[in-house]
């Protein structure tokens, strides 16, 4: 029950990553072949296979442990 840790959604965690690489997101988005848009639409909605697995592929990290991350903060 609560001790001040959040789980931290994927667009949240995505932003993150952008800022511990110094990139701006429209940076970060165009290495994985995304638009800065998509980046922030994610914000909203889950991305698309194809998108998970850019991200996945891009920083190295499995597509289950992306697909696990809340799109939404819980409330």
């Amino acid at each position: 029950i609560g001790g001040g840790y959040e789980i931290m959604t994927l667009y949240e965690y995505l932003y993150e990553e952008a800022f511990r690489r110094n990139e701006t997101v429209e940076e970060f988005a165009n290495k994985m072949g995304l638009s800065k848009a998509t980046i922030f639409r994610i914000q909203h909605r889950a991305p698309s296979r194809t998108t998970y697995h850019k991200i996945s592929e891009y920083l190295d990290q499995d597509v289950m442990e992306l697909k696990h991350m809340p799109i939404h903060k819980e409330s």
